[in-house]
């Protein structure tokens, strides 16, 4: 079971790139039939689908003779890709634009500075936010790719002591001292696949490709300004259309009335249906109810909220 297990780990496409036997919307229909499987208690459906999936590789391996195994799509559910990215710039630019906009009222900044100062707010700071993301991507990847390299090295000069090592840590795992000398030289037959794997068990990190990982970064960070740039500029957006509405013919003056307490009634609703937005989006990754995941999100930027309206409270009364 143990040997089973260690030598059906997905490897990564760090040599080579892969082929896939499915599209990606069969992939999707799969995995959505095998979460609702799981979630129904319905083993002998989830079974049937595993088996199926089996079956379709089997015929891809034989139509294909000498390509490598399909990957297998489950662990990578596109949804995931980009959820943790895209949920963190868009809650990071609701909660930075609406305190922006509590801190305008408090300043009682004109309608035109107002609004300059916003967009511009919301502009610089998505950029920012897309180079933040990128910079730390690069950085994660070459500390993979210098580890990688490390343990190419080690295995090349020093293959016995790297065997030693793994059986060490199958063992500290439960696996029998018999069992962990069958998967350590069993596995040490396939450098490649046999570097990944001690990344993954005995430094805990993905394997990458210098390639793909940076086209990955690259998306990724796009993603992380786009939702930055979306999530921050609907209060904004919506705050504009009510100063409009108050101000009328003199919004672009430097005379015209500061921002009333209707534009940040106005912003604050535009910022929780667009934090619940975010948190329905999260709460379907996680197969959870899209109505706590929403509620829950919007709370956590009502709190960024009340806590940006009573210091500007605060200083409007007493400063």
């Amino acid at each position: 079971r143990h040997l089973f297990t260690c030598c059906t780990l997905r490897p990564s496409a760090m040599t080579r790139q892969r082929p896939t036997m499915h599209s990606h919307g069969a992939d999707s229909l799969t995995s959505r039939l095998l979460r609702r499987a799981h979630e129904n208690g319905d083993a002998e459906a989830s079974a049937a689908l595993h088996s199926k999936r089996l079956a379709q590789g089997a015929r891809f391996l034989s139509c294909n003779p000498g390509e490598p195994e399909p990957d297998h799509p489950e662990p990578d559910r596109f949804e995931t890709a980009y959820v943790k990215t895209l949920v963190f710039g868009g809650l990071d630019g609701v909660c930075t634009t609406f305190a922006f906009i509590a801190s305008a009222l408090g300043a009682s900044l004109s309608v035109r500075n107002f609004l300059v100062a916003g967009v511009a707010q919301v502009a610089a700071s998505s950029v920012s936010m897309a180079l933040g993301e990128y910079m730390s991507s690069a950085a994660a990847r070459d500390g993979v790719l210098a580890e990688t390299a490390r343990e190419r090295w080690e295995v090349a000069v020093n293959p016995e002591g790297e065997r030693r090592e793994m059986m060490a840590i199958y063992q500290a795992n439960g696996v029998s001292e018999e069992h962990a000398r069958i998967i350590a030289d069993t596995l040490s037959l396939y450098p490649e696949y046999w570097v990944e794997h001690m990344l993954m068990h005995e430094l805990h990190m993905l394997p990458v490709s210098s390639t793909e990982e940076e086209h990955a970064a690259a998306k990724q960070a796009a993603a992380m300004g786009a939702s930055f740039l979306v999530c921050g500029a609907i209060p904004l957006a919506v705050c504009a259309l009510t100063l409009t509405f108050e101000a009328g013919d003199q919004w672009g003056s430097a005379a015209a009335a500061p921002p009333s307490g209707m534009v940040a009634s106005s912003g604050f609703l535009a910022a929780a249906l667009c934090l619940f937005g975010l948190g329905a989006v999260r709460a379907r990754v996680a197969d959870a109810s899209y109505c706590r995941g929403g509620i829950v999100m919007a709370g956590q930027g009502a709190a960024s909220a009340i806590v940006a309206t009573a210091i500007c409270w605060v200083f409007e009364r007493f400063g």
